[in-house]
């Protein structure tokens, strides 16, 4: 949004309108982008068992995926007429080339999220490290599994082991 209200040519709905004003630039930009970030986070994150397969078998769900972001990429460049009529976005003419050229820069943003939530997902969220530093941070004293606890307190009385067996 920070990007479009620098735009010169930008006129933001004004205060006093009644009437909800759903064709506008503010609506553009987020639905294109809530739209790339909802791709990215299901694709990112759907990655394997026990839930899901992983992308390189799951054909349907990464031609879906690919259906979508072509779709939205084409409805956020140069969307026609009649479909910008139907979602209710801004169409944009050949000869405004200042506003094809911020729809085509709004494109960085969905390609930065992607860049980030893969190489989170890729380089810190799975990793044995992490999962150190929060055990270490966490530093539980006593296991909360009830079955452990009767396992560490065998451990501790000797005795025990005796009337068990």
């Amino acid at each position: 949004m920070y990007m479009l209200f620098q735009q010169s040519w930008f006129q933001p709905i004004p205060d006093d309108v009644t009437e909800p004003q759903i064709v506008s630039w503010e609506n553009l930009v987020l639905f294109t982008v809530s739209c790339y970030q909802y791709i990215i986070l299901a694709s990112v994150y759907s990655k394997g068992m026990p839930y899901r397969e992983r992308l390189r078998t799951n054909y349907l769900f990464v031609l879906s995926a690919v259906s979508l972001t072509v779709f939205v990429t084409w409805l956020l460049i140069y969307p026609c007429k009649k479909m910008a009529e139907l979602m209710e976005l801004i169409a944009t003419t050949p000869d405004e080339e200042e506003k094809f050229m911020f729809r085509v820069h709004l494109l960085i943003f969905p390609t930065l999220h992607l860049l980030i939530a893969v190489s989170i997902e890729a380089f810190i969220s799975d990793q044995q490290w992490l999962k150190r530093c929060i055990q270490c941070l966490k530093r539980k004293s006593k296991p909360k599994n009830k079955y452990k606890r009767l396992l560490q307190q065998r451990n501790t009385f000797p005795w025990l082991n005796t009337i068990s067996t």
